[in-house]
């Protein structure tokens, strides 16, 4: 795999067990999942073909197939009638049910093919944008948090995206409207479909990593255009922690937001504990961020709460790596350096919540709704992402930020909004679970855009 050799590998119970030699931790991946995460990203872990899909999909069955057969043909010799039509109703419903599955992985396969047309999409009813957020996010899925290099990206820019902001800037043939409306297209005919399990993030990090290395030439591009500007102040606001700027948005769904962050917002208010609509690609383009990443312990009254669960048991993601003195050889990333031992052992009561947004995107209501159980989640991963860094969120994690250097300037490219609700946890109950959000007025736009310009010029200083 990308993250290192795997030494050892068992496959048992429907479990799959590898170790691999970078940290010498043993991973633990249900065949189940990894049905709806193969095709996550290009390179971050082995990724099977469809053909090996269904096999292993055809697999899972086989010895539910094989038992309920054997029960048909004991109960035609009983001549039990009875248990045999109830079993073989249970039989039909069983392959209803491996079909569903089978035709799923096939929809997810052509849904991220770049010709593919959704109005002819014949299991579009079996999506799960619209179901239960927390029954239906895939556990482990931290493993998979891609660590990709901007390096090989640094100080190259894609010919089409050049053309145009030469034509702007120094050829003057074009106008600011033209420009950013260029760059919008060209952002729409890079971007890669995007359904709930399933996008591709390697396509995504190329347009990122053009936009940062020319990010200053574009946030000045934008500050010329008052139009443009306006648009801006109407999707973007305030937040608790951060300000948030959506700068662009395109056809197929997707924006492009600029995020600010004080170390002084993070110490007066912790970020709640939640997950993500989308999928998003993040880059750091001033100072640094750290976040958390958790996943949910379930009830198993014959498993110590404290301890991870056994293989075999699909209770929680297995641990990550808390050695603090080792450090990744291609330096792209800082994941573990600041995990320690209390971090990872960290496990947290919350109220559960599910966030449910009301309104368009113009009035966009904050609303959560509350579900009558608590939460337990445990931290799994500590990483810390520095300037040129970039790394890829699942909108099955859960996560929160819990510091940064300074003031903190990410830029992040989401997909479509592709699960209609997602996770949300919170150590106090919410009083007030609807609210609306400050927008932005030109004037703190236009101020917020140029300390951006100043404090990304003087990482190259």
């Amino acid at each position: 795999t990308r993250q290192g050799v795997i030494i050892s590998y068992k496959e048992d119970n429907k479990q799959i067990s590898i170790k691999r030699s970078d940290d010498e931790q043993i991973y633990n991946y249900f065949i189940n999942d990894i049905n709806m995460i193969y095709n996550i990203t290009h390179k971050g872990h082995p990724k099977p073909t469809t053909g090996a899909l269904i096999k292993h999909h055809k697999q899972i069955y086989d010895d539910e197939f094989t038992d309920l057969k054997s029960k048909i043909k004991e109960n035609r010799v009983n001549k039990d009638k009875a248990s045999m039509r109830e079993n073989k109703a249970r039989l039909k419903d069983l392959k209803i049910k491996q079909k569903t599955e089978r035709n799923e992985i096939k929809r997810q396969t052509k849904a991220l093919r770049k010709n593919y047309d959704p109005s002819r999409d014949k299991y579009a009813d079996q999506h799960v944008e619209e179901k239960d957020c927390w029954e239906y996010r895939l556990p482990n899925m931290q493993q998979f948090i891609i660590n990709i290099s901007n390096k090989e990206w640094k100080h190259k820019t894609d010919k089409r995206l050049r053309n145009i902001l030469t034509d702007y800037k120094d050829k003057k043939s074009i106008t600011s409207s033209e420009a950013l409306s260029k760059i919008t297209d060209w952002i729409d005919d890079k971007m890669p479909n995007a359904l709930a399990y399933t996008t591709k993030p390697k396509d995504m990090s190329k347009i990122i990593s053009n936009l940062s290395n020319n990010i200053i030439d574009i946030l000045s591009l934008i500050l010329t255009d008052k139009s443009f500007c306006e648009q801006i102040c109407d999707r973007s606001y305030h937040h608790d922690l951060f300000e948030k700027m959506v700068i662009m948005k395109g056809k197929k769904g997707w924006k492009l937001r600029l995020h600010l962050f004080t170390s002084e917002g993070l110490k007066e208010i912790q970020e709640e504990l939640h997950s993500h609509r989308n999928h998003f690609l993040s880059t750091c383009l001033y100072g640094s961020i750290t976040q958390k990443v958790w996943e949910i312990i379930k009830d198993d009254k014959n498993a110590d709460e404290n301890e991870p669960n056994e293989p075999g048991s699909n209770s929680i993601a297995p641990d990550v790596s808390n050695d603090e003195n080792k450090q990744q050889e291609n330096g792209t990333m800082d994941d573990q350096k600041q995990q320690t031992k209390d971090d990872k052992d960290e496990i947290v009561t919350l109220h559960k919540y599910t966030y449910d947004p009301k309104g368009d995107e113009k009035n966009r209501e904050f609303n959560i709704v509350k579900h009558p159980e608590m939460v337990k989640l445990k931290c799994v991963k500590v990483q810390t992402t520095k300037v040129d860094d970039m790394y890829y969120m699942h909108p099955s994690i859960i996560h929160g930020v819990v510091q940064c250097e300074g003031k903190t300037m990410t830029l992040v490219l989401n997909t479509k909004t592709v699960m209609k609700k997602s996770c949300f946890g919170s150590e106090q109950q919410w009083h007030s679970q609807q609210f609306k959000r400050q927008k932005f007025k030109m004037n703190e736009l236009n101020d917020i855009l140029s300390m951006a310009i100043k404090l990304i010029k003087s990482n190259n200083e």
